[in-house]
């Protein structure tokens, strides 16, 4: 699923076109937490190319990992899953280096990029699993 929140937002819309596909196939590959380390097939899928990849981590809709994994910053926005239906990512390490905003948004913690971090809103807090089935109706 995806919310028109973002995918009819001016900052989406701005991106090129081969962007948006590659998000699209980016978010269709992900697993149950937003990650997703079969970023080349999505790239090939989209027709996009590696700037593509840059301009979606510059415009903040995906965090890149040193191990080459992407998360979707905006997956919980997105997404929805019953508790009996939800699987872990395998991607731990990435995964203990974010944190999630009110709405569900993630965002790096500070033992990530500094750039990112600096933004993180205050309040922020670790990820809830209890919430992976609620949605907030705001978007950040």
């Amino acid at each position: 699923m995806f919310t028109k929140k973002i995918t009819d937002s001016d900052d989406f819309i701005s991106l090129p076109s081969s962007a948006q596909a590659l998000y699209f196939h980016l978010n269709q590959g992900a697993d149950d937490d937003g990650f997703n380390n079969q970023i080349q097939n999505a790239i090939f899928k989209s027709h996009s190319d590696t700037n593509d990849l840059e301009t979606l981590a510059t415009k903040q809709f995906i965090i890149k990992f040193e191990s080459g994994v992407i998360v979707i910053r905006h997956w919980r926005l997105h997404n929805t899953l019953r508790k009996d239906r939800y699987k872990p990512t395998d991607f731990q390490e990435e995964f203990k280096n974010l944190v999630s905003n009110e709405n569900g948004i993630y965002t790096l913690s500070n033992g990530g990029c500094q750039m990112v971090a600096r933004r993180l809103p205050n309040g922020c807090r670790s990820i809830d699993k209890n919430r992976l089935d609620k949605i907030s109706n705001t978007y950040a």
